[in-house]
């Protein structure tokens, strides 16, 4: 299955508080990168992570964001592999939202 085809509708994830980052997968859709997972929570969905392609901008901890283009993402870097993966999100970027 194409990655392209598992998009999600904004709507569904919403806006969540930023929380934080860690260093990301070295490989997304088999293209190697360098990549930042991003710690978000919000109501709907408690705490999830969203990659993004890595970046020098700096995101406030705290702060309202909008995730861009979110794409499903089944993350087998959190847990491993013995168990169920996360089921994260793959998007362009994050917006903050003022």
């Amino acid at each position: 299955m194409k990655q392209e085809t598992l998009k999600l509708k904004p709507d569904f994830i919403g806006e969540a508080i930023y929380d934080g980052f860690e260093a990301g997968p070295t490989h997304m859709d088999g293209q190697k990168g360098s990549y930042t997972r991003h710690h978000l929570f919000n109501e709907k969905h408690g705490v999830f992570h969203v990659i993004t392609a890595a970046s020098v901008a700096v995101i406030p901890q705290g702060s309202m964001v909008k995730i861009e283009d979110p794409l499903l993402y089944v993350d087998y870097g959190v847990n491993g592999r013995n168990v169920e993966p996360a089921k994260n999100v793959w998007a362009k970027g994050l917006t903050v939202l003022k």
